[in-house]
């Protein structure tokens, strides 16, 4: 798959999960209202569920059909920013109107969904057997760090110092991508 090829189904990935969030609102919406711990929605958790799961499903679905799987963190950054785009382009709809919070926490969606799934591209390229369990665990670990970024925006802790945070996190896998 070429690198646009990954990108585009980066972004539809991003509409699939959507999808999910708003037939889960229409289905079960008094569930999807409750606070759970904090004043965290129930649908947040939902969103992060659904982005991270079928990120999982379709990213490994796309780099079994890589040829050159030399650099796992380049995938990463295509499906990754394609996956971003479409939550950055629905956040610029919603409040259209610039402030520079906003532009770092735009920052931060592209580098959190690079960062999940460059920790998802490493295990599948180190992996030639993928367990469920693996799978599972792995899961929690990307569900675990995009819950943490929500609970960053929602208090609105630093955007800045999220940015700083993900840049840093992100530096591991690509140090390891490109050495590889």
């Amino acid at each position: 798959m070429t690198k646009l090829q990954i990108f585009f189904v980066g972004i539809l990935t991003a509409f699939g999960a959507l999808f999910v969030e708003i037939l889960a609102s229409i289905i079960a919406p008094e569930i999807l209202s409750r606070e759970i711990f904090f004043p965290l929605e129930s649908a947040l958790l939902l969103a992060i569920f659904a982005e991270e799961i079928l990120k999982i499903i379709f990213f490994r679905k796309i780099f079994l059909r890589i040829k050159d799987q030399s650099n796992f963190f380049l995938p990463a950054i295509f499906f990754g920013s394609g996956f971003a785009i479409v939550e950055i382009f629905l956040n610029i709809l919603t409040n259209p109107i610039f402030r520079l919070e906003l532009f770092f926490s735009y920052i931060g969606l592209l580098l959190i969904h690079i960062l999940t799934l460059s920790l998802y591209s490493f295990y599948f390229f180190h992996q030639e057997k993928v367990s469920f369990f693996k799978i599972f665990l792995l899961f929690i670990l990307g569900f675990f760090i995009h819950f943490i970024f929500n609970f960053f925006v929602f208090y609105e802790i630093s955007p800045i110092l999220l940015a700083i945070t993900l840049l840093f996190l992100l530096l591991i896998p690509a140090k390891i991508g490109f050495l590889s």
